[in-house]
């Protein structure tokens, strides 16, 4: 029995590492990393299911509708993206928002909406809400930031470059059910 869950359990590990035919490693073990400079190139890595973190740094952005003239703070931030559109042959879209807090100790919902173009351009519009209201309790903030500069990506997990491509990039969908299905079925099965 103990062996029978052994391989079920390394064929469901085994079928969350596996996507369109080659083998992800595992996240505790090295990875390479890349540097995205090019709206092709992340365009490419997103579609091929690459986990990208966007890195923004509005001091390196200019500003353009803001609370005031004051010039953009000296931080950095990021995050992995997950969820992305695309508008063919305009722009690549996502977004992240979470929960902070502001130095009087008010929470807001931070929204961060990001507009990459091909022409390596990109837009990063900030959004403050009440959690509690979803109602603006400020004006939102955008910047206009260069792919690389303001806003830069960073690809883990890949040994080798990916060759930037233009047009719709083809990829089956992986179904992670199935695929554990398929698995602990074929584990039924052997003895």
């Amino acid at each position: 029995m103990v062996a029978v869950h052994a391989r079920s359990t390394a064929a469901v590990l085994l079928s969350f590492c596996v996507v369109s035919g080659s083998v992800v490693a595992a996240p505790w073990a090295a990875q390479a990393t890349e540097r995205v400079e090019h709206y092709d190139q992340l365009r490419a890595l997103l579609f091929a299911g690459a986990a990208v973190t966007a890195v923004f740094s509005p001091d390196q952005c200019d500003a353009g509708a803001r609370d005031s003239d004051t010039a953009a703070p000296t931080i950095r931030g990021g995050f992995v993206v997950h969820d992305f559109i695309e508008v063919v042959g305009d722009n690549l879209g996502f977004s992240n928002q979470h929960l902070t807090m502001r130095a009087d100790g008010t929470a807001v919902l931070e929204i961060m909406q990001y507009r990459l173009r091909p022409d390596d351009s990109a837009a990063v519009r900030i959004s403050f809400l009440s959690p509690l209201t979803f109602l603006s309790l400020s004006t939102s903030q955008t910047f206009s930031c260069r792919l690389g500069k303001g806003l830069s990506f960073v690809a883990q997990g890949s040994d080798a470059p990916v060759q930037a491509r233009r047009g719709p990039t083809p990829h089956a969908p992986f179904n992670l059910m199935q695929s554990q299905t398929r698995s602990l079925d074929a584990d039924r099965r052997s003895p």
